[in-house]
């Protein structure tokens, strides 16, 4: 569950999901991120995310080529506010703003998808986490993904799903999914 306090919006987002992209260490996959195959994680990824909202920063848009993905509504924060006539897409000028524009949607789910910067900004509001790790160093890995600070105090895991490499998967890998300890606080 996510709340955004009053320094954010006026209201309280429920349920905010963040689906991450990652590797060991705490590192996620940026340009390099889709030259991987991993038939069961984009699987998982289609299936939780199908009919909900995701939210990125403009460069992982661009590293989509800029496709949306089907069945799922993009909301992109970019300072251009040309950018999302041109592609077809929501945009916000902040992660703030996109909060305030799921709340008033009436979402009470949406997935933040990247990048690095957009992760900083949600993790603190963040109750469940998605974490998809990688059981290899990639090359070309340039972007990671913020610590989770304060460990099993904050955040426990809730389910893991692993997956060894195989002709349908590049890499063995797990999905992690975490949850906010009730009360738990990353400061």
């Amino acid at each position: 569950m996510i709340n955004v306090d009053r320094q954010h919006t006026d209201a309280s987002c429920q349920h905010f999901v963040n689906n991450l992209k990652g590797a060991q260490h705490g590192s996620f996959l940026g340009r390099c991120f889709f030259a991987l195959y991993l038939a069961a994680d984009f699987l998982h990824f289609k299936t939780a995310t199908m009919g909900h909202t995701m939210i990125m920063g403009r460069k992982t848009f661009d590293s989509m080529m800029r496709r949306k993905l089907p069945g799922r509504r993009t909301l992109v924060i970019t300072g251009n506010q040309d950018y999302g006539m041109r592609y077809g897409v929501d945009t916000a000028e902040s992660f703030e703003e996109a909060c305030r524009i799921c709340l008033n949607d009436g979402l009470t789910e949406a997935f933040v998808v990247g990048g690095a910067s957009i992760f900083r900004q949600a993790l603190p509001y963040c109750d469940k986490l998605v974490l998809t790790m990688v059981k290899a160093m990639i090359p070309g890995m340039d972007t990671f993904f913020p610590r989770l600070e304060g460990g099993s105090r904050v955040w426990s895991v809730n389910m893991v799903s692993s997956h060894i490499a195989d002709s349908h998967n590049d890499y063995p890998f797990e999905i992690i999914e975490y949850r906010r300890v009730s009360g738990g606080s990353e400061s």
